[in-house]
Formats: structure tokens, C-alpha cells, sequence
């Protein structure tokens, strides 16, 4: 059985890549999620040209680098990717959002012991739980948070796919699962929930702050 052990943020950056000068960008290919965080930008500064999707942005960098100047073809890529394919990087950093990251999560076999990880001090849980459909449920959840004095760092509600509008809720919530007023959460979710399944305890990690950086434009 797989435990979340930890995670890992990263800032993501997108840039404009293309042979040709962005004044002279007719298309502009990339990854739905990446178009669309760049959508502002890509609205400012290349206004006529036609925004496709495609499989991801490293796909986008392939096609931007087969184009010849002169048919204007463009990838919201990584600078990682421009290297790979060789293709010019006429703009960095140009989400619309400074503060534009994602969490990954790192999974270890769960041991004999139970947790791969014990108690730092400073951790997070991470679990998923399906309550009983009735008047109330949501807020007796959260109330057992409150009474226990643990802190939410984070709650999303998902289709459960089992039944018609019954929803999953994934929560992350500060402390570790060996800590003794998260076991007493847990204990009280298990008691009013249908299901309730911890995903894993990790040190929790503090994002330092984001200085924003403008865009930088190579004609």
C-alpha cells in the first residue's frame, strides 16, 4: 500500500518560443492548462494569431521548431524544452500569474510500522473522505476540526463516481497523523463519515514569498 511521504512545489514559467519575431506569430501552440495561464499575455502581445491546443508543451516546442520563420508558428513552452528542440525564446515568464506553481507528492510503501514518516513538529496530513449524505454533514466535519483545534490547510470536493451527486473530499489539514489531536480528528471523522482513508503525513513545506518578475520580451 502507497503513502504520501511528501511534496514538492515548483514554480512554473511559461515562455514564447518560436523562429519568428512575435510581431510576425500567426499560431500559437501549447497544452490547454498552459494556454490558458498565458491567455493575458498572449491577448496583449499576439492579438491576431490563432491559439491551438495540443498535447503538451512539449509537443507545441516540436512544432514550433519544425515551422520556418516565415509561417509563424509558436509554443507556450518550458526553457527546457527550447533546448531540446533549439527553437528561439522570444519571451520568459509570461503567465499571467506570479505566483503560478504545482504540487507534486512523492509516494514510499507503507511500512510494518504504518507511517513511512513520524512526527516533525511541523507536518501536514493529507486524506479523503465521504460523509453521509444528510442536512448537517458538511458542518459536523468541520466543526471536528475545530473542536480539536487542527487546522485546515486545504479542502476539495471531487464526483465520488460511485453514486449521482455523492461527492469525495480531499483535506488537508495541519499535523501529523501520529499527533494526538489528530489521532482524536480522525477518530471522530471515522465515527460520522462513510469513509474516511489517510493518504499520508509529511513536513509540511512554507513557500517563501514571490517577488514578481515582468515578462521579458526578445524581438
Amino acid at each position: 500500500e502507497l503513502q504520501v511521504m511528501a511534496e514538492v512545489c515548483l514554480d512554473i514559467r511559461h515562455n514564447l518560443l518560436s523562429h519568428a519575431e512575435i510581431k510576425h506569430v500567426q499560431r500559437v501552440f501549447s497544452h490547454p492548462q498552459a494556454l490558458a495561464q498565458s491567455r493575458g499575455w498572449l491577448q496583449a502581445n499576439c492579438p491576431g494569431a490563432q491559439i491551438i491546443s495540443e498535447s503538451s508543451t512539449a509537443r507545441a516546442a516540436e512544432l514550433a521548431s519544425l515551422a520556418k520563420p516565415e509561417e509563424g508558428v509558436a509554443a507556450v513552452a518550458s526553457l527546457l524544452a527550447c533546448e531540446l528542440y533549439n527553437v528561439a525564446v522570444r519571451a520568459t515568464g509570461i503567465q499571467d500569474l506570479h505566483m503560478n506553481m504545482t504540487r507534486f507528492v512523492i509516494f514510499s510503501q507503507k511500512t510494518e510500522q504504518g507511517m513511512p514518516t513520524t512526527p516533525s513538529g511541523d507536518d501536514k496530513t493529507m486524506l479523503v473522505l465521504c460523509m453521509a449524505d444528510r442536512v448537517g454533514a458538511l458542518h459536523d466535519v468541520l466543526q471536528a476540526f475545530q473542536q480539536r483545534s487542527v487546522n485546515l490547510a486545504r479542502i476539495e470536493s471531487r464526483p465520488s463516481r460511485s453514486k449521482i451527486w455523492e461527492y469525495i473530499f480531499f483535506v488537508d489539514m495541519h499535523g501529523h497523523a501520529l499527533d494526538a489531536n489528530v489521532i482524536e480528528v480522525l477518530a471522530d471523522l471515522k465515527a460520522m463519515c462513510s469513509s474516511v482513508k489517510v493518504l499520508g503525513s509529511f513536513p509540511f513545506v512554507r513557500q517563501p514569498a514571490q517577488v514578481k518578475q515582468s515578462p521579458q520580451v526578445s524581438i
